[in-house]
């Protein structure tokens, strides 16, 4: 069964109506997803900068992290997938 934008959607903002981590994603907007893929948009704000004015890598890392395993969710049994090894430079 292919799952898409909705659910995504959906769990982004069960997220954001938390008090967790992933409250972080506020800001993500899910362009398409569907098919083991999933394209987002994302508004950098003054929150999500580091000293020297530019995204902050862990937060970059995050964004991979959590885009990719949304991706995961459209295809197959829907099951989240689990970074193992994650380079941003």
């Amino acid at each position: 069964m292919t799952r898409g934008v909705e659910l995504i959607k959906s769990i982004i903002e069960r997220m954001c109506q938390t008090n967790s981590f992933g409250k972080c994603l506020k800001n993500v907007k899910i362009l398409s997803a569907g098919d083991g893929k999933c394209k987002a948009e994302f508004t950098v704000c003054d929150e999500h900068l580091n000293l020297g004015g530019t995204l902050h890598g862990g937060f970059t890392a995050t964004l991979i992290d959590c885009i990719s395993t949304y991706a995961l969710m459209t295809c197959g049994t829907g099951a989240p997938g689990v970074s193992v090894n994650i380079n941003v430079a």
